[in-house]
């Protein structure tokens, strides 16, 4: 198959009878990452890019629609198609909108559970791979919340080391999907920090937590983690189921 003369230079490889939207949309990856197509470059006519991936165009086509939602590519009427900035916040928009929609941020508990999942596995492979200069950072912020007085500062110290942790998990995809949720986050932690018995304990969970990065101990991190997000799950559903309103009478 012979090349159309304006992308000569891009390395497109002809998919053949496997073609599928999902291998259309690798290889157009696979351009990203080597750098043949930057952040606001063209992308070839899907007539040509049929062409040179070997694909039909309907097929192209679904590949830069899901492009599209992932916000990679994006359309200009009557110009084309061109890749997007590839900025991560910008990258992140779909996710958050999409979670967004299927979990409303007042739904504590999902959001808990998803903490309490995630961030139990970033606390373990952390204490694999923290630096010193974290751990320093940590106890830092451990000082501040335990001389915090409001629930603000009780958040802010908390939201901090939690993100420290995660960072020095050193697993993108992980921290990427911890970021991708963090307007949830925010708002479940804004509603639990208020529950009586929570803000008292943050600050002595968080006191176990750094002391089993520093053993560089695994289990006991990822076990202190857990601890501390389920002792603040507890907390909030007995409030919860406490404060309940009344279900309206029958009739």
């Amino acid at each position: 198959m012979q090349r159309p003369s304006g992308q000569a230079n891009l390395g497109f490889s002809p998919i053949g009878n496997l073609s599928t939207t999902v291998a259309a949309i690798t290889q157009i990856e696979a351009l990203i990452r080597r750098g043949e197509l930057r952040p606001g470059d063209r992308m070839p006519p899907e007539r040509e890019l049929a062409e040179l991936l070997g694909v039909s165009r309907p097929t192209v086509r679904e590949a830069l629609r899901a492009l599209s939602i992932l916000g990679i590519v994006r359309s200009r009427h009557g110009s084309g198609t061109y890749l997007g900035s590839l900025d991560e916040e910008a990258l992140h928009e779909p996710l958050r909108w999409l979670l967004t929609l299927s979990l409303p941020a007042q739904d504590v508990n999902a959001v808990l559970e998803f903490r309490t999942v995630l961030e139990s596995g970033l606390a373990r492979l952390a204490a694999e791979r923290i630096s010193d200069e974290a751990l320093g950072r940590l106890r830092d912020l451990l000082a501040e919340l335990e001389a915090a007085k409001s629930d603000e500062e009780v958040l802010r110290a908390d939201m901090k080391m939690h993100a420290v942790i995660a960072e020095e998990a050193n697993n993108p995809m992980l921290l990427w999907m911890l970021n991708a949720a963090v307007e949830l986050n925010v708002a479940a932690r804004s509603r639990t920090v208020r529950v009586p018995g929570v803000k008292g304990n943050v600050a002595a969970d968080q006191r176990a937590i750094v002391e089993a990065l520093e053993k560089r101990d695994g289990n006991d991190a990822a076990e202190a983690m857990w601890r501390h997000l389920k002792r603040i799950s507890t907390a909030y559903n007995e409030y919860s189921r406490q404060h309940a309103e009344p279900a309206p009478a029958a009739g």
